[in-house]
């Protein structure tokens, strides 16, 4: 029986040795740099299907995808702004896109399938949701000239909330949607005026000068609660008194989502200050833990997304992009009846405020009639829709060609500014 035996190995060309080896560390080298790489490409997915409007005119069907909204949402350069961007892999690829419509069984509703070179996008880190889906079409008239309503659209599938039920931690959906606050902002208003009219009776002026939402930390017995600060200040003093003023916060105390109820709160907290910046004062729940979150415009602010869509319209969460229509106006979501979620979903972002999407999408209203936007303060919508073609901005008064339909958009767009801004 053998005991201790030893085998020795020899290298007969050391130099081949050493060059095996140095390939050998070059390629896990290579390898660990592509993968370092490809960890920090930025994971997006592309919903062409939020991209993509249909319609039809008699037996045509015309597919639109708004590219350049595409493009801003997926973070991928213009080529029509930046040439050298025609180069890029996954711009090229989404360039190069095929739509095959075909119908289904139901009446005005298309299956649509994509043909995309998937490798070039995943490269880039760019995946799509979809490469086919079933959507509904709208259809447009056949004759030209202007219409008496907006055009009866197809019934549009409209983004539902994705949210547990339960105390919010955020005023945003799971999928960055905002949440519709009209019982929040409506209670606010509400202790707002109560307390005005018992101070100053009915010559007062108020003025918010923030607004909070913040989150305790779990196991707090309050979960969260929505400021508003205000500044209080009389009109009309008795005779022998000066002016009077104070300031005061409103908090509505524990908001939260139920699929059936929308959004609801456990009650309401008024106090009265001494000063602006005793009202304005948040540190103490900053030293409690809590998150405070300025609410900018009137909302939270979301990630960054397109605001508006290659015609210049405002971009509504779930709703098809703009397109002309036969008798020369362009289609928006605001030329057909909004829903108040269409309007609550939208979100400001460090671009713009959600006050000021709320005001392009009114100007729009008026824009699509070639209003003539005049003085300082109308000058920017000017400036703004004086860049796209389909803008003539040469009527005087276009209330009286907008329809039913139009005026009660309108109306609701005002009424929801109001109730952020006030």
């Amino acid at each position: 029986m053998e005991q201790g035996t030893k085998k020795t190995y020899t290298v007969k060309h050391p130099g081949r040795f050493a060059a095996i080896l140095a390939v050998a560390v070059g390629l896990i080298l290579l390898a660990l740099s592509w993968a370092l790489f490809l960890g920090r490409i930025r994971r997006r997915t592309a919903d062409l299907s939020a991209y993509t409007t249909l319609t039809r005119t008699g037996d045509t069907v015309t597919a639109v995808l708004d590219v350049e909204s595409l493009l801003a949402e997926l973070e991928l350069p213009n080529p029509r702004l930046e040439p050298k961007a025609a180069r890029n892999p996954a711009v090229k690829a989404l360039m190069a896109m095929e739509l095959t419509l075909s119908f289904t069984e139901e009446p005005d509703v298309v299956r649509v399938d994509v043909k995309a070179d998937e490798g070039a996008l995943r490269r880039r880190g760019v995946s799509l949701k979809e490469k086919s889906w079933v959507s509904s079409v709208k259809v447009l008239p056949r004759t030209a000239g202007i219409e008496e309503a907006p055009l009866a659209a197809t019934e549009v599938v409209r983004p539902q909330t994705v949210l547990a039920d339960g105390y919010l931690t955020s005023l945003l959906d799971e999928e960055g949607k905002g949440l519709n606050l009209r019982p929040v902002c409506e209670k606010v208003h509400f202790e707002r005026d109560r307390l005005a009219k018992e101070i100053f009776g009915n010559n007062y002026v108020t003025n918010k000068t923030h607004l909070w939402f913040i989150v305790y930390p779990e196991g707090s017995p309050r979960h969260n609660l929505y400021r508003a600060v205000y500044s209080l200040t009389e009109t009309v003093a008795p005779e022998g008194r000066s002016i009077g003023s104070c300031f005061f916060t409103v908090d509505v105390v524990d908001l939260a989502y139920t699929a059936d109820a929308g959004v609801t709160f456990a009650g309401t907290d008024v106090a009265i200050c001494d000063t602006l910046q005793a009202a304005e004062d948040v540190s103490a729940f900053a030293e409690a833990g809590c998150t405070v979150t300025p609410l900018i415009g009137g909302s939270v602010r979301g990630e960054s997304r397109p605001l508006f869509d290659y015609n210049g319209f405002v971009r509504f969460v779930g709703l098809p992009v703009s397109y002309p229509l036969p008798n020369g106006l362009m289609w928006s979501p605001t030329y057909d009846a909004l829903e108040e979620d269409d309007v609550w979903r939208l979100v400001g972002t460090e671009e713009r405020t959600m006050l000021e999407l709320l005001a392009y999408a009114q100007a729009e209203i008026n824009a699509r009639h070639n209003y003539d936007f005049h003085g300082r303060e109308q000058e920017p919508f000017h400036d703004y829709y004086a860049a796209f073609p389909w803008y003539a901005g040469d009527n005087p008064s276009a209330e009286k060609d907008m329809s039913l339909t139009e005026h009660r958009n309108l109306d609701l767009l005002r009424e929801i500014m109001a109730l952020l801004e006030r």
